[in-house]
Formats: C-alpha cells, sequence, structure tokens
C-alpha cells in the first residue's frame, strides 16, 4: 500500500479535507489503506467511511480493529463485516464520492462490485481498482484484469481516465 501514497494523493486531493465526503472501501484486509484514507483524505470530522470485508481470518479483523482504533477514526468508520455482494445493494445510489474496490480477485465478482459500486458513485466521484496487473501468470477469469477491462469497455464515454497502471482510477462524468 505504502507505494501507492504519491499516486493517492493526486488522485484523491479534490476530496482531502473538505466536510461531507463519504467514501466506500471494497475489502479493508489488515485496515492499513483505510487508516490512510482516514488520516489523508476523510480528514474532516464530517466524513465518512464504509468498510466491507468479510474478514474470513479472524486474525485480520483484529489488526483491522486495532489499527482503526490507533488513529482514533472508530467514530468516522462503519465497517461491514459481509460480503460485498450482499451489502452493495442495499446501499443508496449515488451516495459516495469516492469507492476504492480491493476485495476478491476473481473476475467475474470484482466486475459485480463494479457494477454495483458504479451505481453507488456520485456523478464526480472517483472510482479506483487495485490490482490490475495482479498475477499475469494466472488465468484470466482469476484476476481482476478482465473484469475491469469489461468494466472499462461497457462504460465508455461515462468516465475520465485517471490512472491505468497497477490500479485504474476513473472519474465519474456529470450526466453518467
Amino acid at each position: 500500500m505504502s507505494h501507492r501514497v504519491e499516486d493517492w494523493r493526486q488522485d484523491f486531493a479534490k476530496f482531502a479535507g473538505r466536510p461531507g465526503i463519504r467514501m466506500l472501501e471494497i475489502g479493508s484486509y489488515e485496515g492499513r489503506s483505510a487508516v490512510w484514507f482516514l488520516e489523508n483524505i476523510l480528514t474532516h470530522p464530517d466524513s465518512r467511511l464504509v468498510c466491507i470485508d468479510p474478514f474470513f481470518d479472524p486474525r485480520r479483523e483484529m489488526r483491522f480493529d486495532h489499527n482503526i482504533r490507533l488513529c482514533r477514526a472508530e467514530a468516522r468508520l462503519d465497517k461491514r463485516r459481509e460480503r460485498s455482494e450482499a451489502v452493495l445493494p442495499q446501499l443508496e445510489r449515488a451516495s459516495f464520492d469516492l469507492i476504492y474496490v480491493d476485495g476478491s480477485h476473481d473476475a467475474p465478482l470484482v466486475l459485480l462490485d463494479a457494477m454495483l459500486s458504479w451505481e453507488l458513485l456520485k456523478p464526480g466521484g472517483i472510482l479506483a481498482f487495485d490490482d490490475y496487473e495482479w498475477e499475469p501468470r494466472r488465468p484470466p477469469q482469476s484476476r481482476p484484469k478482465l473484469a475491469i477491462d469489461l468494466f472499462l469497455a461497457s462504460h465508455a464515454g461515462k468516465y475520465n481516465l485517471l490512472r491505468q497502471a497497477y490500479q485504474v482510477v476513473i472519474e465519474k462524468q456529470e450526466g453518467s
């Protein structure tokens, strides 16, 4: 995560410190990215972060909870201990300014997260995908790249591409 910090500072700068920013993180692992967002982008007391992760490994969940406590941001965090496909349909459409997709690596689930996230993203909001270039030797259906490419192709003309490297970052156009 630490090698993405400079890119993130640039990609998400328009949200830094602003009041009322809502962010969704799909896949939280041990909470390092959540902590970074809370300490660097979602710094206003009115900002909120929703983290979705099934936390199949109790040790990782304990580390997540510990890391969030250390940054003293529990009041600005809504932790959902479920699979993303169960939570995303329950969330309010066009209610998030920033969405970070870093959950499953299986193409069908990444595509589902992308499609559901798009509906949750406000116009002008940013949708970021991690692991675009992850494990290139694995079969395409077992990597995020295929899903992200399908999503980008199916939404052509509805977003501005901000970055396409190991992470893909897009901004939803107004009226999309």
